[in-house]
């Protein structure tokens, strides 16, 4: 009876991992709340667009894993794109964080004291990016990475370079893999101008 169990709890322990894998898997390949990013730049926004030249701005949420990822996809594409674009990072901070400053070269970034900002551009998601052209239309809007701090670019990332680059990306939108930009009880209207 012994070996029978032996076996039995041997099972039932490849079943928990396999399970525990699944699950992660399924995590990391299951994207965040879609973004519904304004046509044109938001009225209302203490972020102002630089004129005649590409902007950009991306939502983060310093405390998420998967913030790292998308900053390395940001990180990639500005490495193979020619200088001049605006690009900022809004990032969300919860009251009281202490959560450590995110930083690039190159990249301002705009603190968003309860995601204020971001609501403002309809981001949901860390990592959901916007990217507006020189006249302020919205070109794309979505994630950069293919899964969860991934550091492989999606099709969104390629969508960002092709805007970068000046070229008509392939796809306008895209899934962002983050975290919510807001917590539960956060009102995302406040401080927002009509």
């Amino acid at each position: 009876m012994g070996k029978f169990a032996g076996f039995i709890a041997g099972l039932v322990w490849i079943c928990a991992l396999a399970t525990g894998f699944g699950l992660f898997a399924k995590y990391e390949t299951t994207p965040g709340p879609s973004s519904v990013v304004p046509a044109a730049w938001p009225e209302g926004s203490s972020v102002v667009p630089v004129p005649g030249v590409p902007n950009v701005v991306m939502a983060v949420h310093p405390g998420c894993p998967c913030t790292r990822g998308s900053l390395a996809a940001l990180s990639n594409i500005l490495r193979r794109t020619p200088p001049g674009a605006s690009v900022r990072l809004l990032a969300r901070r919860a009251a009281g964080s202490s959560a450590g400053p995110v930083a690039l070269p190159g990249v301002g970034v705009v603190d968003d004291p309860g995601g204020v900002e971001a609501a403002r551009f309809g981001m949901l998601t860390s990592g959901a990016t916007a990217a507006f052209d020189a006249e302020g239309r919205r070109r794309f809007a979505g994630g950069l990475n293919a899964t969860r701090g991934g550091k492989d670019l999606s099709e969104g990332g390629l969508a960002l370079l092709a805007v970068l680059r000046g070229v008509d990306p392939t796809s306008p939108s895209a899934d962002t893999f983050g975290c919510p930009l807001r917590s539960p009880g956060d009102n995302p209207t406040s401080g927002r101008r009509r």
